[in-house]
């Protein structure tokens, strides 16, 4: 596993996993900005940058300071 801002990812590449990971914990805290962060930081990893351009701007809308 590597670490990209705190966020652990499997060098063997399941990011599905760890997207179904963040999506579990949203539902149990939906308004954590980190959490929003670190679903678009999966999504990126899987090439769907319009979904994770919508987890970053809840992240931001959350949490004005997540972006910086």
């Amino acid at each position: 596993m590597f670490l990209i801002s705190n966020v652990f990812f499997p060098k063997d590449g399941k990011y599905s996993e760890a997207l179904g990971k963040r999506e579990s914990a949203l539902m149990l805290m939906p308004k954590s900005a980190v959490l929003h962060e670190q679903k678009a930081q999966v999504l990126i990893e899987i090439g769907d940058a319009w979904n994770a351009k919508k987890a970053a701007t809840r992240a931001t809308e959350l949490e004005p300071s997540v972006n910086r």
